[in-house]
């Protein structure tokens, strides 16, 4: 199921899906946020935003460029619908009594997501305040139950993900139950910063990437010399845990990842070609020429498990960012 048939799916599953308390009020949060941006730029126009495993994000649409400059007023806004205590109240209502009111609104993005929806279904709307927004929830009982967040970074999002669709900008937050566990996560993601290998590596003279190549790595000799000495370190660990080192090529007939069934998850994320009228992918993971292996003879009960291990060069064609 692609990620626009889950997006419709969701809007008109009529259930309320399960989420732990954290993911609720990041879910609430994403809305308070949505709602503050609409507070200060009426204009802009909101695609989805849903919460995520270390907090939430709004696709935005809109003629201000987003900076980290804007954070304070965002947030100084979020902190007074915070401070209202609005309550989150479901609704819900028939799709084309929907589909007037975010069309009267403008939300183009809101409508053009509604069409696609079967005529006769129903859908959820959530409001706090003033705002209203398109959503299954749930919600946490009121916005004063956001008690710590913080706006983290801002980045560019196609509509659907689909690259020939409006580009969108993506803002990013977090929140918690506390201030406290907001600073520690906000302090362990600087660490993480310090610590980031495509930092280091080029600061270290290990690698460095050019456009030429996109989000691959060109090894200097010395980072070729901790690349090889990483292997024979991971090779030792192969004879202790008892796996077999194999090697299995790069590309292979589509065939076979229908056969493994990694096709129709995969396939969009895959670089496909066309060669002598049959059709090759490279492969963006082992487990299928490992099977290939597996079947060229015949074994017993008696040799399993099997461990294969393979410094395979993997590729997934995959947005940049």
């Amino acid at each position: 199921m692609s990620e626009h048939e889950q997006e419709i799916e969701h809007m008109i599953d009529p259930s309320v899906p399960e989420l732990s308390p954290l993911e609720t009020m990041r879910h609430s949060a994403a809305h308070v946020m949505a709602d503050a941006i609409k507070q200060l730029w009426p204009e802009a126009k909101l695609a989805f935003g849903p919460h995520t495993d270390d907090g939430f994000y709004y696709d935005i649409q809109m003629s201000h460029r987003l900076s980290p400059d804007d954070f304070p007023a965002i947030e100084a806004k979020m902190e007074a619908i915070v401070a209202g205590k609005h309550p989150f109240v479901r609704e819900e209502v028939e799709r084309d009594v929907a589909l007037a009111r975010f069309r009267e609104a403008g939300e183009d993005f809101k409508v053009e997501a509604i069409g696609a929806i079967p005529a006769d279904a129903t859908l959820t709307l959530y409001k706090s305040g003033e705002f209203v927004d398109l959503c299954r929830g749930p919600h946490v009982e009121d916005t004063g139950r956001i008690r710590a967040f913080k706006l983290l970074r801002v980045a560019g999002a196609y509509w659907r993900g689909n690259e020939k669709g409006p580009m969108l900008q993506r803002l990013y937050g977090t929140a918690f139950a506390d201030k406290k566990q907001l600073k520690k996560h906000l302090a362990d993601l600087e660490e993480a910063k310090k610590r980031d290998h495509r930092k280091l590596g080029v600061e270290l003279g290990l690698f460095h990437f050019d456009p030429i190549a996109p989000a691959s790595p060109f090894f200097t000799q010395r980072g070729a010399t901790i690349y090889n000495l990483l292997q024979a370190y991971v090779r030792k660990l192969y004879r202790r845990y008892e796996y077999g080192e194999v090697i299995t090529p790069q590309i292979f007939d589509m065939d076979l990842f229908r056969t493994s069934g990694h096709y129709d998850h995969y396939k969009d994320n895959m670089f496909i070609c066309d060669i002598d009228e049959r059709v090759f992918g490279v492969k963006p993971m082992n487990c299928p020429g490992h099977c290939v292996l597996y079947r060229q003879t015949r074994h017993s009960y008696r040799e399993l498990p099997i461990r294969m291990a393979d410094f395979g060069r993997l590729h997934r064609y995959e947005r940049a960012g």
